[in-house]
């Protein structure tokens, strides 16, 4: 896939830490690493664009109603 063995290294040796926060019915999904960070914002329900940590661009609803 074109990564090197030593970033194949330093990634298995990465564990990310997952918060998850509610204020006010929008939610927030954020991911922490030594490298990168992200964020997510949403609101149950409501479909909206996210971006993939490999930069892809994606639709989702967060929600069994969706």
């Amino acid at each position: 896939m074109g990564v090197g063995a030593a970033i194949r290294l330093l990634a298995r040796n990465i564990h990310p830490r997952l918060i998850i926060s509610e204020d006010n019915n929008q939610w927030t999904m954020r991911s922490e690493m030594p490298l990168k960070s992200q964020s997510t914002h949403f609101i149950p329900g409501v479909e909206f664009e996210d971006t993939m940590p490999d930069g892809l661009q994606i639709k989702v609803c967060v929600s069994s109603a969706c």
